[in-house]
């Protein structure tokens, strides 16, 4: 039987660099576009009787899209990443450490 590793509460935000902010960040923008969508869908409604119908696939894909394109840039991927102080093997601040490289090659 393996051991069972436990990893504390609270590391998420060291251990997944990117729900640190961008996953958070896509959440809000899309749950912002899903309300402007559904309001827009109220305002079209009451002009005209009959009840308002569920999101299908498409349009949930579109302000899914929407949403990614508005909320998520390379920027804030490195962004969340430095916040994380999660880094590339060849980023300058691993290399600003003195890190001898050699000797991490096995």
């Amino acid at each position: 039987m393996q051991p069972k590793i436990v990893i504390p509460g609270g590391c998420t935000k060291y251990l997944q660099p990117l729900d640190a902010l961008v996953i958070a960040n896509f959440k809000s923008k899309t749950t912002d576009f899903r309300i402007k969508f559904q309001t827009e869908q109220i305002e079209r409604r009451s002009k005209r009787t009959g009840n308002l119908k569920a999101l299908d696939r498409q349009q949930l894909i579109n302000i899914a899209s929407k949403a990614w394109d508005a909320a998520v840039s390379p920027q804030l991927v490195r962004k969340s990443f430095e916040l994380t102080g999660s880094y590339g093997v060849n980023h300058p601040k691993i290399f600003s450490h003195q890190v001898n490289m050699k000797k991490l090659i096995i």
